[in-house]
């Protein structure tokens, strides 16, 4: 005959690890991408903040969040490319 299959009980699941999410910003080294980045790094994001030119302006907020307990990475790439896209993510 067909059996029932065994019941899952609460100590039978375990839960996956929940990693925080990755968030990445073009344009993040100022204004609405830099407030972008660091609220969201307040609320346990990883930031990647993307820049085309201004490498020292996506560095200060890699700063920002850093200081701040967070995780976060400055990375030059045009986001107009797709390549650059792909090499993005």
């Amino acid at each position: 005959g067909q059996g029932r299959p065994a019941a899952v009980t609460e100590t039978d699941v375990v839960p996956a690890p929940s990693p925080s999410p990755v968030t990445v910003i073009t344009g993040g080294g100022r204004g609405i991408g830099a407030a972008t980045a660091l609220h969201l790094a307040g609320l346990g994001h990883a930031i990647a903040v993307n820049y085309l030119r201004d490498r020292t302006a996506a560095e200060g907020v890699v700063d920002a969040v850093l200081d701040a307990g967070g995780a976060a990475v400055a990375v030059a790439g045009d986001v107009s490319e797709a390549d650059a896209v792909d090499a993005l993510f």
